[in-house]
């Protein structure tokens, strides 16, 4: 399957979608006041995204269910260390 360019990925964004590279367990999504927050698998919520570093990538994708249900696996797995 491809990705999307940094462009596509940023406009899927603007209209509400989150996105994400196929590495990440989190994910970027457009805060409620109009920033651009990064969600990490760390569950930190990051408000800047580092742009530069991603915007030459061709491989965006639209962060799914399946991501979600990856990303709750991985919170519950650190939960269980911490205990």
């Amino acid at each position: 399957e491809d990705g999307m360019t940094f462009g596509e990925a940023m406009k899927q964004l603007f209209l509400g979608k989150k996105i994400a590279l196929p590495e990440w367990a989190g994910y970027w999504y457009l805060h409620e006041d109009g920033t651009i927050h990064c969600f990490t698998k760390d569950l930190t919520d990051l408000t800047t995204p580092l742009y530069e570093k991603y915007c030459m990538r061709n491989d965006w994708k639209i962060y799914d269910k399946v991501n979600e249900l990856q990303l709750k696996e991985y919170q519950e797995s650190i939960n269980k260390e911490k205990k």
